[in-house]
């Protein structure tokens, strides 16, 4: 499924760091609603080991649709933070330092290692009223 762009403004490719490391750089506004944490989200997403840029999250893709709240499910704290300030419609690259993605203990389950930063494009398709 192509991305709408009907729905995002280009952005220019700002890179931001915050007090916790994790860094977003834009891609594209959104032009739709506001990121609200207590809120079903809609997002398509793919995440890469930043060390070699091999996709981890193969599932999705950036295809298929991922739906969560993020203050109520258990997604990475890095993933949660990605969104904040986020519009419907926008797209980020986000750089998640070890100690919000999966820290020491990794995710052997699907290929994350130990103390492995990581690397997640992600686009807010919609948000559940």
């Amino acid at each position: 499924m192509p991305l709408d762009t009907t729905r995002a403004v280009p952005a220019p490719a700002i890179e931001q760091r915050d007090s916790s490391g994790l860094i977003i750089i834009e891609i594209a506004y959104g032009k739709g609603e506001l990121s609200d944490p207590r809120r079903r989200h809609y997002v398509r997403f793919i995440g890469y080991h930043a060390a070699t840029m091999e996709e981890f999250s193969t599932e999705f893709a950036g295809k298929k649709v991922y739906a969560f709240i993020p203050d109520s499910t258990s997604v990475f704290p890095g993933f949660k933070y990605a969104l904040r300030g986020m519009r419907v419609g926008g797209r980020r690259r986000v750089v998640v330092p070890p100690h919000l993605a999966y820290g020491e203990r990794g995710r052997p389950s699907v290929g994350i290692g130990p103390n492995e930063t990581l690397i997640v494009d992600l686009e807010l398709v919609k948000l559940d009223p």
